[in-house]
């Protein structure tokens, strides 16, 4: 059988969809943290949270979840980051454990990884608006962009060495 070419993206669409709402914790501590992939069922990424923050409202639009089931999964999402996904000066570690939403293999605090979070957290705010649109901005005025800055070259690093978020520097350490 052979399919349409508006199947097909829409087939796709759908996919992708499912699995940014079907491989998201429900955890307490890492509620709405998405898994990377498929293979390690125990790491998530926070670059997928941005892309699955920013895929509830196309769920919402194409009738797949409801508003409110929308809504509620970016609070508790966003709420997780707040309060529990382990940063530093407001900038999230790569990779992160499922559950407790703690760091997960010795990961790099990521300046590529936070931003495409945050641009999924701002697609869902101007979505939802509310206490979205609340939750949103207090994790985005955390953010210390200068900490981040290489001062010499004028650029953001690309990466912090596995552990700044202890605290004891490394190679590429942000400014302090």
């Amino acid at each position: 059988m052979k399919m349409k070419f508006e199947e097909i993206l829409d087939l796709e669409e759908r996919s992708s969809f499912d699995f940014f709402w079907k491989e998201a914790s429900l955890s307490d501590r890492g509620y709405g943290l998405i898994r990377d992939n498929t293979k390690d069922r125990n790491v998530a990424s926070i670059a997928s949270v941005g892309f699955g923050l920013s895929a509830l409202p196309v769920g919402v639009e194409r009738g797949w979840i409801t508003r409110k089931s929308g809504e509620e999964r970016v609070v508790k999402t966003l709420k997780s980051f707040l309060n529990n996904v382990e940063q530093k000066e407001g900038f999230f570690v790569h990779f992160i454990d499922m559950v407790e939403g703690r760091r997960a293999n010795r990961s790099e605090v990521s300046v590529i990884d936070t931003a495409l979070f945050l641009m999924g957290g701002l697609v869902a705010a101007e979505y939802f608006g509310g206490e979205t649109s609340e939750l949103f901005r207090t994790i985005y005025g955390r953010v210390n962009f200068p900490w981040y800055v290489n001062g010499e070259r004028n650029c953001f690093y690309m990466a912090t060495a596995t552990n700044v978020v202890s605290g004891e520097g490394g190679i590429a350490t942000p400014n302090r």
